[in-house]
C-alpha cells in the first residue's frame, strides 16, 4: 500500500453581481463583483485556504 497524501482544493468562485443582488442564477455569464474579483485574486494566490484533517 502507499503512503503517498492526495491533496484535495477546493475553491468556491468569488460573489457575482447576481449574487450580491440576491438574484438567482445558473446558465448567465455574469460578471464578478469587486469582492469577487478580490475573493478570487486570494483563492489564486492561497491567501484564502484553510486546511481541514477530514
Amino acid at each position: 500500500m502507499s503512503s503517498e497524501l492526495t491533496t484535495i482544493w477546493l475553491l468556491r468562485h468569488g460573489q457575482s453581481q447576481w449574487n450580491h443582488e440576491g438574484r438567482w442564477q445558473g446558465q448567465a455569464d455574469i460578471q464578478l463583483s469587486e469582492l469577487g474579483r478580490q475573493q478570487a485574486h486570494r483563492g489564486g494566490n492561497g491567501s484564502a485556504v484553510t486546511r481541514s484533517s477530514i
